[in-house]
């Protein structure tokens, strides 16, 4: 069981915002920049200072900074969270997942002035003609730049790249390059995201991921509609339950403040309704939180967690129509990213 006192790891989200816009980010359909129900909004320095005054962060060990619907580098004070962080407890490990393709060098040098103390994941999807094909609206050379800042400042750097049928024959190229620059690892994941249109800003057709074809069931009316009205089978059959975050003592924070055991709880449940997989298992814990305040910035983080109580005793329920959670099952347990480490430096 999760308590104030043996909190030992936070998962935050400090904004909504992102200056990207790849296909199968649940922040948009398919590029184009739809809002299926989550708050537009960004975490302050004085909200995290709230929420976790430094008696208590002198507790952690890490804190992770990935977002559901935004990016790192799209809150102003991100850098100033991470300091404050840090100054608080000069142990702990800061982790950051981040497009990386904006901000300036000052930005960067700050960060990697940390030393190993920040690791940064760069999501770098191929080589300067493939990259923006997914990560749509970001700059290689822009990411590259401010990677090379990092290292040179003195901070641990992943290459992050997700295999694609358009970057795949990049991959050894990526690899050379991240060694080339500094990195100290590179990740390679397949998130099966390698299908589907792409559709610019005003919803328009940009381009076709993964050799798929143009029909009307993939139109940007089809998908929204999809969204909006369609259903999928939730599963018959419970799981084996081993919560990643009662493991590890660790909380996710969504950037209005609002906490959760994890991430997949965290899709802003009382408002987001994007894609039927959500509209369905949100449902549950839209339920579950009708009787609680979950937002720590405004009831404290004591009184956030207390619904945590009530996830533990939906477990024990047999059937999901009588209560247990769907994403506790579909989740906890199961492995859905298969990751290549390779530890460049060491």
């Amino acid at each position: 069981m999760i308590t104030y006192n043996n909190i030992r790891n936070l998962h935050l989200e400090i904004t909504t915002a992102c200056n990207a816009r790849c296909p199968e980010c649940t922040r948009n359909a398919r590029g184009y920049p739809y809002n299926f129900g989550y708050p537009e909004v960004t975490t302050t320095l004085e909200m995290i200072k709230s929420i976790f005054p430094s008696e208590f962060v002198a507790q952690l060990h890490s804190v992770d900074f990935c977002g559901n619907f935004g990016d790192f580098v799209a809150n102003p004070e991100a850098a100033k969270i991470v300091d404050y962080f840090l100054k608080c407890n000069g142990r702990l490990k800061i982790f950051v997942s981040t497009n990386g393709s904006a901000r300036n060098e000052k930005f960067w040098a700050s960060l990697g002035a940390w030393g190993k103390s920040v690791q940064v994941s760069f999501c770098i999807d191929g080589l300067r003609d493939t990259h923006d094909m997914y990560r749509v609206d970001t700059d290689w050379d822009t990411i590259i730049r401010n990677a090379k800042t990092f290292v040179q400042a003195g901070g641990y750097a992943i290459w992050k790249m997700i295999k694609f049928k358009h970057n795949e024959h990049q991959i050894e190229q990526c690899k050379t390059l991240a060694t080339e620059l500094g990195f100290d690892r590179f990740d390679l994941t397949n998130h099966g995201r390698d299908f589907g249109p792409v559709y610019n800003r005003d919803g328009t057709l940009s381009h076709m991921l993964g050799g798929a074809e143009f029909t009307e069931s993939n139109s940007l009316t089809s998908i929204i509609q999809w969204h909006k009205n369609g259903s999928v089978a939730l599963p018959e059959e419970k799981n084996q339950l081993n919560c990643y975050s009662n493991n590890r003592k660790s909380i996710y924070m969504a950037a209005d403040g609002s906490i959760y055991p994890c991430c997949y709880l965290g899709s802003y449940p009382t408002s987001y309704a994007g894609g039927t997989w959500y509209q369905q298992t949100n449902a549950q814990l839209k339920n579950l939180l009708s009787e609680f305040n979950n937002n720590a910035y405004l009831v404290g983080l004591e009184t956030a967690i207390e619904w945590f109580n009530k996830i533990e005793q939906a477990w024990a329920i047999e059937k999901y129509k009588d209560g247990r959670l769907v994403l506790c099952d579909s989740h906890c347990g199961q492995t859905y990213q298969q990751w290549d480490r390779i530890a460049i430096k060491g």
